[in-house]
């Protein structure tokens, strides 16, 4: 939720793209922001899924300047 703030504060378009199987942040220059949308339980092995999309945690930014419409 901080980064579609900071996004929204300096005005800078974007969309919500699925992502190699998750949802990500797509701005309009070309920009990719990818979010983890697991998480470890406490003693656990396994990973669960975090429902509310404002709780994902950022994992990645790239930039792709050649394929701003095909992402």
């Amino acid at each position: 939720s901080e980064i579609k703030t900071e996004l929204n504060n300096f005005n800078i378009p974007y969309t919500i793209i699925d992502y190699w199987g998750r949802k990500a942040l797509k701005t309009i220059s070309g920009v990719v922001i990818d979010f983890n949308d697991e998480k470890e339980i406490e003693n656990e092995i396994d990973l669960v899924k975090i429902d509310n999309i404002e709780d994902y945690e950022l994992i990645g930014i790239r930039y792709f300047p050649n394929i701003k419409d095909s992402i």
